[in-house]
């Protein structure tokens, strides 16, 4: 008995841990122009301007240069394919910047809370 309790308890930490994604449907999306069977429809892509403090809220910018960045970011909406659901993601698009890589974060629609990260174009959900 206590064997299956505790297999029970294995099962259910591990479906907790493997989909309790924020963003299950867009991890490991690759946000690089190109071809490709993405996961997701480009819904608008647009400019912007964040101060430093902002810039440095994003955890995956905190080694980067505000001054080298500041003029190389952009806002991408996409959609889900699978859940219709859709998401804004600020990256980085100038190679003196990132170094040819695309760097930012995945939000929510309205940019309330953060999702994930975007390190090389790809999405890794939280």
């Amino acid at each position: 008995m206590k064997s299956l309790l505790l297999s029970l308890l294995i099962s259910t930490l591990f479906l907790a841990s493997t989909s309790g994604s924020a963003c299950p449907s867009l991890d490991h999306s690759d946000l690089a122009n190109g071809d490709g069977p993405w996961n997701y429809i480009e819904l608008e892509r647009y400019s912007v301007t964040l101060t430093e403090a902002e810039f440095l809220q994003v955890p995956v910018y905190v080694d980067f240069d505000y001054n080298e960045c500041k003029n190389s970011l952009v806002i991408q909406k996409v959609q889900s394919k699978e859940s219709g659901r859709i998401f804004s993601a600020l990256l980085t698009v100038e190679d003196n910047c990132d170094g040819g890589n695309s760097y930012g974060a995945l939000y929510s629609e309205n940019r309330q809370a953060i999702l994930g990260d975007i390190r090389d174009s790809f999405i890794y959900c939280q």
